[in-house]
């Protein structure tokens, strides 16, 4: 059974539903809304594993937050088997840079064929664990 899902073209989407984690859910909605996003879904415990809200950025694509509790989430990242990156497309790399850096704190690098988002240190992360020579190249 195939659950694809489909959107209107033009409409920007996370390839892999993109959920950061966050200190405060309600915090970050707040701020959601502030930056110009909606809130679909509320902050809302999720049981004792932690506390979730869906959100929708300016341009359309969804996303939701996580304030960990007692699931803590990916730990275990870059490696075999786990989670590497998630994937934005958009049409507007400058609105969403606009949107997600002041957020979140990640970071944007243009890489000529795409933007790469990430969040701070983590070139340090890929130098001392798989890729020595990564700020030469940068």
């Amino acid at each position: 059974m195939s659950n694809k899902r489909t959107y209107p073209e033009g409409v920007p989407r996370w390839v892999d539903t993109e959920q950061p984690d966050v200190d405060d859910a309600d915090a970050a909605a707040s701020a959601v809304r502030a930056a110009g996003g909606s809130v679909t879904l509320e902050p809302v415990d999720a049981g004792p594993g932690g506390r979730l809200a869906a959100c929708v950025d300016p341009r359309g694509a969804r996303f939701r937050l996580w304030q960990p509790r007692r699931r803590l989430g990916a730990q275990l990242a870059n490696a075999a088997g786990s989670w590497n990156f998630s994937d934005l497309h958009t049409g507007d790399a400058a609105a969403a840079t606009g949107f997600y850096a002041p957020l979140f704190g990640w970071e944007f690098d243009d890489i000529g064929f795409a933007t790469m988002i990430r969040r701070p240190g983590y070139a340090d992360h890929l130098a001392a664990t798989v890729d020595p020579g990564i700020h030469e190249r940068q």
